[in-house]
């Protein structure tokens, strides 16, 4: 049987595994996972303690009778007695092979366990970037929609506005235009007034002289 180098010392394969931590659930396992995963544990530290308790009994009784049984053959007859039983088979060195084996599958079980845990965690991310997408996206669109509606708002209140502004603009000019009417009128009848006065103070003034015949009438005559 073939060996391992003295330089090459192996850690007890039941307490390590390829990456020299122990097996421990992660936390981002779920329960199902983490309950098997100890469950393993605890069946590979039961078997690691009765191969040991067996080694440890083999090399102990090793080459020496039970004195129970020598008890017996010393109270038996000749032909009552009983045989010693055989010496048990000498312990054997442990074969790498089952245990290269047996790392080799906990390293291929932590790799699953790795990937599975890579690949939850890429979508879980993708998940919370998708959430957060999205929701960008209806922020941006509530935004939208009210940038929309206080536009619609500003619209109204300008048509509103502009409204009043003509009507306003209307009413100053109906006035203006009332109040020339009443001006145009007042002066109409100033004018009026102004030439009847006018022609009637002219009567009055030239009423004191007689005409310019009349005049050269009376100096012929005188």
């Amino acid at each position: 049987m073939m060996y391992p180098p003295r330089q090459a010392a192996r850690k007890d394969p039941w307490k390590t595994t390829i990456h020299g931590s122990p097996l421990q659930p992660s936390r981002f396992m779920n329960h199902s996972r983490q309950q098997k995963l100890l469950q393993m544990k605890r069946e590979e530290e039961m078997n690691h303690h009765s191969v040991k308790v067996q080694n440890m009994t083999a090399k102990r009784t090793e080459g020496k009778p039970d004195p129970r049984l020598e008890a017996v053959e010393a109270s038996s007859p000749g032909e009552n007695t009983v045989s010693p039983t055989p010496p048990p088979e000498q312990a054997t060195d442990p074969d790498w092979a089952d245990v290269d084996e047996y790392n080799s599958f906990k390293a291929k079980l932590e790799e699953q366990a790795l990937s599975q845990e890579r690949v939850r965690r890429q979508n879980w991310l993708r998940g919370e970037l998708e959430a957060q997408l999205k929701e960008q996206r209806h922020q941006k669109e509530v935004q939208k929609r009210e940038e929309i509606e206080c536009a619609r708002e500003l619209r109204k209140e300008l048509d509103l506005w502009k409204a009043q502004e003509q009507e306003k603009q209307k009413n100053a000019l109906e006035k203006m235009l009332h109040q020339k009417e009443v001006l145009d009128a007042q002066m109409q009848e100033r004018q009026k007034l102004e030439e009847v006065s006018g022609s009637g103070l002219l009567l009055h003034a030239f009423s004191h002289y007689p005409p310019k015949d009349t005049k050269a009438r009376h100096g012929l005559l005188h």
